[in-house]
């Protein structure tokens, strides 16, 4: 609420453009929608939006990221002897598309390694 409140504001300011890192990927479609209306272009940054219209969006490549991490965690895991055994994850909320391209890309370097069993998901809620 307080992300689609604070849009409301600068676009009541007479804002010329708006570049937003949404709170959650649903909530940003409100956000754009308020945008549209005020015939204002949007550019979305790196969390993603589950719909809406937007000039640009700009991430970082979260999934080859996490991919990358995934590989020095199964690494560091083998190299203590430990193989094939299961895992677990605390992620950030799957609501927003960087959680989800950052949790497939651990799951997929864990399941290349050998730790194809995960056993637990955390999603954080607060930041």
């Amino acid at each position: 609420q307080r992300q689609l409140a604070n849009a409301k504001e600068v676009l009541a300011r007479g804002a010329a453009g708006l570049v937003i890192s949404p709170t959650s990927s649903r909530s940003a479609v409100d956000v754009l929608d308020q945008c549209e209306a005020a015939r204002v272009p949007a550019v979305v940054a790196d969390i993603g939006t589950a719909g809406g219209s937007y000039l640009s969006y700009v991430k970082s490549d979260n999934y080859f990221g996490a991919f990358g991490v995934g590989q020095a965690v199964a690494a560091a895991i083998k190299e203590r002897g430990w193989t094939g055994g299961d895992y677990a994850m605390c992620t950030i909320a799957l609501d927003r598309k960087n959680g989800q391209d950052r949790t497939h890309g651990f799951r997929d370097a864990m399941k290349e390694a050998g730790f194809g069993k995960e056993v637990a998901i955390h999603q954080m809620r607060s930041y």
